[in-house]
């Protein structure tokens, strides 16, 4: 293995495959990728008459399952497909809110605080900070206080969850509240809060809605944060769908925006679910699988050309 290779290979994003190979046999998906890639090569041997033709390469990157597919014969192609993606808001302060399907908020903006409710499901926060004005979460009846951090919030009938990813945040209880008693309108002035827990990064606590209490504490792995925020994460589906149909919605949700040198490569072909909060895991395929090089502009577009 050269050592550009084995850079690609060692990068965190492409390393973390394994993970999605317990995903990908979970699913029963690695048996039907291998016999995928068994049939292919029996192919190529046979119309090439060599010992062994191309093999189907299988890379599983953080979530991510690509594979290259290469039709013997044109055949009706299907676009990139949109499997899933959060409804993304932003606040006017610049905090980031995504919602799980379902999820509902109502906003409330004052002088001297920043309010949002949670009506119902759940969601995520990625606050601005800004010390003079706390960025405050109600849900049913208990506030979760923050300046500038990141935590997720989930509300059911019984119990509100909270999962801290970022900073810290504090988790009140309005004083003189009765316990499950509704908290008051949007826009009128709480009571002083009671702090019933300081949680920090990485550590997720559930409180109890009728007696405000808190039930459960515990430390949450970097491995569980990302399982049980996977519905953040946009997924693309792709079956045999040329790379000039997948760039326009990876581009959409993606931080880096790529580009191709030469249109002839948007008939390539890809297969798999594809990650957009992940474009090593894309960049790594097309350069293993169709010698692509990434050039890195300083607008932060990636341009794909051939060496």
């Amino acid at each position: 293995m050269n050592d550009r290779n084995h850079e690609d290979m060692t990068d965190p994003d492409v390393a973390a495959g394994e993970t999605a190979l317990q995903w990908a046999r979970a699913q029963g998906s690695s048996m039907r990728i291998a016999e995928r890639s068994r049939a292919q090569r029996r192919r190529k041997q046979q119309l090439r008459g060599v010992a062994a033709g191309t093999t189907l390469a299988v890379v599983l990157v953080t979530g991510a399952l690509l594979w290259p597919s290469r039709p013997a014969a044109p055949v009706s192609l299907p676009r990139a497909v949109l499997v899933s993606a959060p409804t993304r808001q932003i606040l006017p302060d610049g905090s980031v809110v995504d919602l799980k399907e379902g999820a509902k908020i109502a906003v409330d903006y004052g002088a001297a605080f920043r309010r949002v409710r949670l009506v119902q499901g759940e969601a995520h926060f990625s606050v601005a900070a800004d010390k003079a004005i706390p960025f405050i979460v109600v849900a049913g009846g208990i506030e979760v206080r923050a300046v500038g951090t990141a935590f997720a919030v989930q509300l059911d009938s019984r119990k509100v969850e909270v999962l801290v990813t970022e900073g810290r945040v504090a988790v009140d209880r309005p004083v003189g509240r009765s316990p499950g008693s509704p908290l008051p309108g949007v826009s009128e002035i709480a009571p002083t809060p009671q702090t019933i827990a300081m949680v920090d990064a990485g550590k997720r606590i559930a409180v109890e809605l009728e007696t405000a209490v808190v039930t459960s504490a515990v430390e949450v792995s970097t491995a569980e944060q990302n399982e049980r925020l996977a519905w953040r994460v946009p997924r693309i589906e792709l079956s045999g769908t040329p790379l000039a149909d997948v760039l326009p919605l990876f581009n959409r949700y993606s931080l880096v925006r790529l580009k191709l040198a030469d249109p002839a490569l948007g008939t390539l072909q890809l297969s798999g679910v594809l990650r957009p909060d992940n474009p090593n895991a894309l960049l790594h395929v097309l350069k293993v699988d169709y010698g692509l090089e990434a050039d890195r502009r300083p607008d932060g577009v990636v341009v794909l050309r051939r060496p």
